[in-house]
């Protein structure tokens, strides 16, 4: 009877051994299920944001980008109204040089023509000096004669 007793009892342990093996197995199995989903979840967090960041890098770059066309748009309309503004001084320049050269030849022109005249006023008086010269010898002469 002891013999069948301790059969029994170790019979007892050796389930209860069983039973408690199997809980733990049990346990470590669901450990490590919680374990390879935490990771599986910590992976997935860490995808999402690197992704993010990506994204976040790929906004940025972007905004830089747009940022850099515009200062380069800004600066090309700032050269080109730099170089309309000194096209149109220089036009400005040209012409008031074109103007400035036609008054000039104008008065030579004007001076020229005044110059003859005066010249010509000379030839004038002397030519009517003359002729009086000429009348007075010629009416001297008849008085003469």
């Amino acid at each position: 009877m002891s013999d069948k007793q301790a059969q029994q009892d170790a019979l007892r342990a050796q389930r209860a051994y069983e039973a408690y093996e199997r809980e733990w197995r049990r346990k470590e199995k669901e450990t490590a299920e919680k374990h390879k989903l935490q990771e599986s979840e910590l992976k997935s967090e860490r995808i999402k944001q690197q992704r993010a960041r990506e994204h976040a890098i790929a906004v940025e770059a972007r905004k830089m980008k747009d940022e850099f066309f515009e200062n380069l748009r800004r600066q090309k309309d700032a050269e080109e109204k730099i170089k309309a503004e000194e096209l149109l001084k220089h036009e400005k320049n040209r012409l008031y040089s074109t103007e400035v050269q036609t008054q000039i030849r104008n008065k030579e022109v004007l001076r020229k023509k005044q110059r003859e005249e005066f010249f010509m006023e000379g030839v004038r008086l002397a030519q009517e000096r003359l002729e009086k010269k000429n009348k007075i010898d010629q009416i001297k002469e008849r008085k003469i004669q």
